[in-house]
C-alpha cells in the first residue's frame, strides 16, 4: 500500500502542475442493456448491470468527495471533458490474459474498477459500488484510491506524463526503496479486504 500511495503522490504532483482549478461537471450513470459490438468478449463476461437509485447516490458522494479535493480536481475535469465521466456498472471485474496469442477472459470477483477508450468510460464491478473498505494501516479510503487511480489513467492518456523522462526519474527514485515482496503482502492483504 505505502507503494501505491507514493507513486499516486508521485504522479499527482505531475498532474498539478500542467491542470486549473477547473469545474469539473458531472458525471453520468449509463445503464447498459447489452453489450456493444466488439471484437473481445470482455463485456460478456463482467456482464452489465443495471444502476438503482441508492447505487448512484452513494458512487455520486464518492465522486463529489474527490471533486471537493481541489488538488485533484484537473484530474477530473480531464475526465468528463474527454468523454470519460460516463460511468457503467457490471456485475463482475474481469481478468485478460493472452493464450495463443487471442485474449482470454476470466471472472474477477473482487471489486474492480477500469477505464476503456472504446467506447469511453469508468466502469466498476458490482463489488466495487457494494463495498467501502479501508487499509487496516492508514485507514485511507482504498475504493477513493482505485477510483483516482482509473482517473489518473486518463489524464495520463491526454499528457503523457508517464512517457516523460522526468516522471520515470521521480517513480525510479519512489519505488527504488520499496521491497517487491513487501508490495506482494501488501496488495494481498488490501485484495483480501475488497473481496
Amino acid at each position: 500500500m505505502q507503494a501505491v500511495l507514493l507513486v499516486t503522490a508521485t504522479v499527482l504532483s505531475f498532474v498539478l502542475a500542467t491542470h486549473s482549478d477547473a469545474s469539473a461537471g458531472q458525471i453520468v450513470f449509463a445503464d447498459w442493456s447489452k453489450c456493444p459490438p466488439s471484437p473481445e468478449a470482455w463485456c460478456e463476461t463482467a456482464k452489465p448491470s443495471p444502476w438503482t437509485n441508492v447505487e448512484k447516490e452513494s458512487f455520486q458522494k464518492r465522486f463529489s468527495e474527490l471533486e471537493r479535493d481541489s488538488s485533484i480536481k484537473g484530474v477530473i475535469s480531464d475526465a468528463i471533458t474527454d468523454g470519460y465521466g460516463k460511468v457503467v456498472k457490471f456485475q463482475f471485474g474481469f481478468n485478460r490474459d493472452i493464450v495463443a496469442g487471442k485474449p482470454v477472459y476470466s471472472l474477477r470477483q473482487m471489486a474492480s474498477a477500469w477505464v476503456l477508450d472504446a467506447p469511453r468510460g469508468i466502469y466498476v464491478s458490482q463489488r466495487f459500488v457494494d463495498v467501502g473498505f479501508q487499509d487496516e494501516f492508514s485507514k485511507f479510503a482504498v475504493e477513493r484510491q482505485k477510483l483516482l487511480h482509473e482517473l489518473f489513467h486518463v489524464s495520463d492518456r491526454k499528457h503523457k506524463y508517464s512517457e516523460r523522462p522526468s516522471f520515470r526519474s521521480a517513480t525510479d527514485i519512489v519505488l527504488s526503496p520499496m521491497v517487491l515482496s513487501d508490495c506482494d503482502r501488501a496488495r494481498s492483504a488490501m485484495l483480501r479486504l475488497g473481496g
